[in-house]
């Protein structure tokens, strides 16, 4: 599943992912290109508007174990 948000906010992104890792038997493909590593959660982008010339968003690819 790759799930994708349209947000820079952390709570929308990282803390989503984290809540799934915690309940679901699931676990993060990491991903390395082609934006930047979150410093919150490794293996996960995010995209920011002043770097990349880009709207700002998050994405992480999850699989089930």
């Amino acid at each position: 599943v790759l799930y994708t948000t349209c947000s820079v906010l952390i709570s929308e992104g990282e803390y989503v992912v984290k809540h799934v890792l915690d309940n679901y038997d699931v676990e993060i493909v990491p991903l390395d290109k082609p934006f930047k590593e979150s410093p919150v959660l490794e293996g996960v982008m995010r995209s920011y508007p002043h770097l990349h010339d880009v709207t700002g968003f998050f994405y992480a690819l999850l699989r089930r174990v």
